[in-house]
């Protein structure tokens, strides 16, 4: 037995060990992450990671790639939409590439496929809001996690993009921390930063263009030590969402 709430999800016999990945949740603050871990023949743990996630994420497929890497895809809770969240982690549980690929609200992978030029093959379903319900939805990314669209109903004008919000630096800060980010260079949507407080107020709004710096500092001098949230936005609507940590 290994936690009253883990779910596995998969598990690979792999250089003598057991590798298995799944999700956990934090019950004293509902957070749901992904979680790899390796285990010996006997069922003795070797190695766990955690892969925290600020909001919800559960992990629908895992696979092991060039150099001992695993890549893992996730469900992965923004709040306000569902997309597919992908990671690259080496094997000591560093997170070396991250992305979110977003089409719709509901945006999931659920397989995963390595191919011998290390590019990787993500699929699963779309909700496209249409009559029909949900469509195939498939990418063809390169080992850095960088995508563009290979499937989804033809007669579909849905076009995929990458976004990504970075965890801000430093964490807890006092009083000024960098938050990081990374928009579609040829996008031609209206994204923003906001922060907010604990209640949900907008504290701070901060406009961004693909031609811009991909970073932002925020000085939080006029702030009360507590927790902050800060949102990637676009044409209003949130994208993601991360947690920071104020100390005076």
């Amino acid at each position: 037995k290994y936690n009253l709430f883990a779910d596995f999800k998969k598990i690979y016999a792999y250089n003598n060990e057991y590798l298995i990945a799944g999700t956990i949740i934090d019950s004293p603050y509902v957070f749901i992450n992904s979680f790899i871990m390796r285990t010996n023949l006997s069922g003795d743990i070797t190695f766990k990671k955690d892969i925290l996630y600020n909001n919800r994420e559960d992990l629908k497929d895992m696979k092991i790639i060039n150099n001992n890497k695993y890549v893992i895809a996730c469900d992965t809770d923004t709040l306000d939409r569902r997309s597919a969240g992908v990671y690259i982690i080496d094997s000591l549980g560093n997170v070396l590439h991250r992305n979110i690929f977003y089409v719709t609200d509901y945006s999931l992978f659920f397989s995963i496929l390595s191919l011998p030029n290390s590019d990787i093959v993500f699929s699963g379903t779309v909700d496209t809001h249409l009559i029909q319900g949900r469509d195939i939805f498939a990418v063809r990314s390169d080992s850095t996690l960088f995508a563009a669209p290979i499937g989804i109903k033809q007669e579909s004008n849905l076009v995929i993009e990458n976004y990504e919000l970075f965890q801000n630096y430093p964490n807890p800060f006092n009083p000024v921390t960098r938050i990081k980010y990374k928009i579609p260079y040829n996008s031609t949507h209206i994204f923003k930063i906001k922060i907010y407080d604990v209640l949900g107020k907008t504290i701070a709004s901060y406009d961004i263009h693909r031609n811009s710096s991909s970073e932002i500092m925020f000085n939080g001098n006029d702030l009360s030590s507590g927790i902050y949230f800060y949102s990637l936005i676009k044409d209003n609507n949130i994208i993601e969402t991360k947690k920071m940590l104020y100390i005076q």
